[in-house]
């Protein structure tokens, strides 16, 4: 990676983390939130994250010695993800690449995607399993206000670069991990590393 990206990413790691001091708030100043420790529902949704932000959590996961064990779930999943949408992927019960069922907890909680560090609902946390879920929607806490600040943030940090390309977690992480070994310094590399990933070229 180069300076010029290395403190892009710095920028959107500051940014991540400052959404998990905006999480805290929330959660500390609702009391009706039924969202606690071991309850992984929503961890089955369709999050897609930027380059820059799987750039992050592999990062993350690196450092804790768990990315050899989510490396080996993005490409069990990358298949289904290229072949799936939000609601297909919601529908198959399937769990996010980052949770670690042995505990139930997120393997990359204190850099995890906003989409994630501001969802919280107030309705009891059965309501929000996927297969329960077209009957019966959760009451969601409205947190468009702290995304939107963090969208616009992440887009002075990044801008249009390649570094903000979203797609689903499982992709975005084999993409970061594809990037991360190699020492690359213009869009068209990084677009190429991107469309391999993609396609399934090695």
């Amino acid at each position: 990676m180069t300076i010029k990206n290395n403190s892009v990413v710095s920028s959107v790691k500051r940014i991540v983390r400052l959404v998990n001091v905006d999480s805290l708030t929330l959660s500390v100043n609702n009391t009706n939130i039924k969202c606690k420790v071991g309850c992984y529902s929503c961890c089955k949704r369709w999050i897609e994250i930027s380059v820059a932000e799987a750039i992050i959590i592999r990062n993350e996961l690196v450092n804790s010695g768990k990315w050899d064990y989510v490396k080996l779930k993005c490409t069990e999943y990358a298949d289904v993800s290229k072949n799936s949408n939000e609601t297909s992927w919601f529908l198959m019960n399937l769990p996010c690449v980052l949770l670690d069922m042995s505990n139930a907890t997120c393997c990359a909680y204190s850099v995890r995607p906003p989409q994630c560090s501001l969802h919280f609902v107030t309705s009891d946390s059965s309501v929000c399993h996927p297969w329960k879920y077209c009957s019966e929607k959760p009451d969601v806490i409205d947190s468009s206000s702290l995304v939107m600040k963090f969208v616009g943030e992440f887009t002075h940090a990044v801008g249009e670069s390649v570094l903000s390309f979203r797609s689903h977690i499982p992709v975005a992480l084999l993409i970061a991990d594809r990037i991360s070994s190699y020492d690359i310094d213009n869009s068209h590399s990084y677009t190429k590393i991107m469309n391999d990933v993609i396609n399934g070229s090695k």
